[in-house]
C-alpha cells in the first residue's frame, strides 16, 4: 500500500514539474504569430479578354503576360499562353512513352493533313451492279455504305470518278 502511495506521490511530482518547465520555457520564448490564411479571390475570366471563339479566352496582363482563361467541369482555368499547346517536357528519366505516341500522331496527323486537304481522300467507291459501294477509314473501324449510281451527291460523284479507271468514265 505505500508503494502505491509513493509510486503516486512521484508520478504527480514529475507531472509538475513537466508542466512548470513548459510554463517557464513558453514565457521566456516570444510568442509565435500564426499567419492569418489569406482566402484567394475566386478566378474570374477579365472583362478585357478576347474571346477566342473555341471556348477560351486570351488576357494580356498589365505586366505583358498573355493568359488563356478556360471553362473546364471543374471550375475555371487559367494558363500561361506560351504553355498551352506544347508537349511536356522531358521528365528526369527521359521522355516517357505516352509523350513520345503522342508527339508522333500529332506530327503523323500533321503530315497527313499536309499531303491532302480533301477530307475525301481515303474514300474508296466499288461498282456493284447499279449501286457503288463507298468506305472510308475511321477510328471505330471501316464505315461503309450504298448508293444508287443516279442518286450520288457531288461529293459521291466526284469519289467515283476519281476512283474509276481513266479508260471506263
Amino acid at each position: 500500500m505505500k508503494m502505491i502511495l509513493v509510486l503516486a506521490i512521484a508520478a504527480g511530482s514529475i507531472f509538475v514539474q513537466g508542466s512548470f518547465a513548459q510554463t517557464v520555457t513558453s514565457a521566456q520564448s516570444p510568442p509565435v504569430k500564426k499567419k492569418a490564411k489569406v482566402a484567394s479571390a475566386p478566378l474570374v475570366i477579365p472583362k478585357t479578354a478576347v474571346d477566342q471563339g473555341d471556348g477560351s479566352f486570351r488576357y494580356v496582363d498589365p505586366k505583358g503576360t498573355a493568359w488563356i482563361y478556360r471553362q473546364t467541369p471543374f471550375g475555371l482555368s487559367r494558363s500561361l499562353e506560351s504553355a498551352v499547346g506544347q508537349p511536356a517536357g522531358k521528365t528526369p528519366f527521359g521522355q516517357s512513352k505516352s509523350q513520345a505516341a503522342a508527339i508522333a500522331a500529332v506530327t503523323s496527323a500533321q503530315a497527313s493533313a499536309k499531303e491532302s486537304d480533301d477530307p475525301n481522300a481515303k474514300v474508296t467507291a466499288v461498282a456493284k451492279g447499279e449501286s457503288i459501294e463507298f468506305s472510308r477509314p475511321s477510328p471505330f473501324g471501316v464505315i461503309r455504305w450504298q448508293k444508287s449510281k443516279n442518286d450520288l451527291t457531288a461529293d459521291e460523284q466526284k469519289i467515283w470518278a476519281r476512283v474509276q479507271p481513266k479508260g471506263n468514265q
